[in-house]
């Protein structure tokens, strides 16, 4: 029976990420909204090598991630993304988890980004 469960709670979670993955471009839109906040979810050291104008980190791998999210209201607009997808995925279900609903991630990550020739910077 534990099986099921956490098997249940595995497939839910597959689904519940695809819905706000979206397409490069989409999220390339997404992202111009005046109130919508880009979070790199690598790490500060990934951060450097490259990222997307504009984005703050915020390490998914962090002990602190979700207190970094303390004092964001739950509504507020937020477009998440790391490598590949898998990073910002489990950031989605982590803060869907948490109350906040306004979410996309990049699908594909920033790999797909840059296959799309969208720009990156590093600092």
């Amino acid at each position: 029976m534990r099986y099921l469960l956490v098997f249940t709670v595995l497939l839910i979670s597959c689904g519940h990420n695809k819905d706000s993955a979206v397409s490069v471009a989409e999220f390339s839109e997404f992202i111009k909204a005046e109130d919508c906040l880009l979070i790199d979810v690598r790490s500060a050291e990934e951060y450097v090598q490259g990222h997307i104008v504009g984005s703050a980190t915020i390490d998914f791998y962090s002990p602190e991630f979700e207190s970094k999210f303390m004092f964001i209201k739950p509504n507020q607009k937020m477009a998440l993304y790391c490598n590949t997808g898998n990073r910002s995925g489990q950031a989605i279900y982590l803060l869907k988890d948490l109350g906040y609903t306004d979410i996309v991630q990049l699908n594909g990550g920033l790999n797909a980004w840059e296959d799309e020739g969208y720009e990156i910077v590093e600092e």
